[in-house]
C-alpha cells in the first residue's frame, strides 16, 4: 500500500520532468544532491515535516534545481544562473495557484 507522500512524489517528479523538459533520471527525492556525473539540470525534491492544522494536513516539499556545466570564459557563472532562473520561472508559472512550492536555487 502506498502513502500519500509516495504517490504525490511520483506525480510531482513526472510533472517536473515534463515542465522542465528533463529526463526522469534527472529528478529524484532526498535531503541532499546526489553525485550525478552527467552535465545538465538536476532536480531533487526534499520532503519536509507536515505542518499542523486543525482541519487538514499540509504536506511541504522543497524543490531544488541545480545546473552542472562548464563555466563561461569569465568564470562568473552568470550564464548558468540565467538558465536556472528561466527553469525556476517555468516551474513557478506552471504550478502557480495549484501547488505551493518553496523553490531553492543552487
Amino acid at each position: 500500500m502506498s502513502t500519500f507522500t509516495e504517490d504525490f512524489l511520483l506525480q510531482l517528479r513526472a510533472e517536473l520532468a515534463r515542465v522542465l523538459g528533463l529526463p526522469a533520471a534527472a529528478i529524484y527525492t532526498g535531503r541532499e544532491p546526489q553525485k550525478v556525473t552527467r552535465v545538465g539540470f538536476e532536480v531533487w525534491v526534499k520532503p519536509l515535516p507536515m505542518e499542523p492544522h486543525p482541519y487538514f494536513r499540509i504536506h511541504l516539499f522543497e524543490v531544488h534545481l541545480r545546473l552542472k556545466s562548464r563555466r563561461e570564459e569569465n568564470q562568473t557563472g552568470a550564464d548558468q544562473q540565467d538558465a536556472v532562473a528561466v527553469k525556476l520561472d517555468d516551474v513557478r508559472e506552471h504550478f502557480d495557484g495549484t501547488v505551493v512550492l518553496r523553490v531553492m536555487e543552487h
